[in-house]
């Protein structure tokens, strides 16, 4: 009697599989991770990682798509980079905030999507001419007062500014003025004692 209870229960269960296999083998939906949140700078490569989705039927085979759910105006970025793969990239060509949007699947009609925000920034512009500063003895030579000193001017250039060499001509040349002049004058006065005499 036992006996033929039990076949009758396995011959229930075979048929309720027969005509509901899903129930028999019920399939978990995989579970999609983007990643996390990034901010970067507009022009930079990004790389997009979903290696952290998984599935709890350990046997089925996942496959990923990456799409741009939505990004700026006046952005032109239309497709990413291995937007098939679980690793993806792509470059964000105007400044604002791109939304990346990953699906996974695992080939049993199981799907699941996650959602990572890029934020783009602007990129500081570097290549404007530095700033100049005009130092006051710039301003003061390109007026012509670069030989000031203590509010007085003079013809002669600051000695610490001539080389030592210049320093030297110019040092006997005015010895060998005063010479010449001295010269001149006693030679002028000794003619007019002459002259009086």
């Amino acid at each position: 009697m036992k006996t033929h209870i039990v076949k009758h229960i396995l011959i229930q269960l075979a048929l309720l599989v027969l005509w509901c296999p899903d129930l028999a083998f019920a399939n978990n939906s995989p579970q999609a991770i983007a990643g996390n949140d990034q901010s970067v700078n507009m022009g930079d490569t990004i790389s997009l990682d979903g290696s952290e989705s998984y599935d709890e039927d350990t046997d089925d085979v996942l496959t990923y798509a990456w799409q741009i759910a939505s990004h700026p105006n006046d952005s032109q970025i239309l497709e990413i980079t291995n937007d098939d793969q679980v690793k993806a990239s792509f470059t964000p060509d105007v400044a604002g905030t791109y939304i990346l949007k990953l699906y996974v699947r695992d080939g049993n009609g199981g799907i699941d999507s996650d959602d990572v925000t890029i934020t783009a920034n602007t990129v500081a512009d570097t290549s404007a001419a530095p700033a100049t500063t005009t130092s006051e003895a710039t301003v003061l030579a390109l007026e012509g007062g670069g030989n000031r000193q203590d509010g007085n001017c003079s013809l002669m250039p600051r000695s610490d500014k001539i080389p030592n060499s210049v320093s030297w001509m110019l040092f006997f040349f005015l010895m060998w003025l005063g010479l010449a002049g001295g010269l001149r004058f006693n030679n002028h006065v000794s003619n007019k004692k002459r002259g009086d005499l």
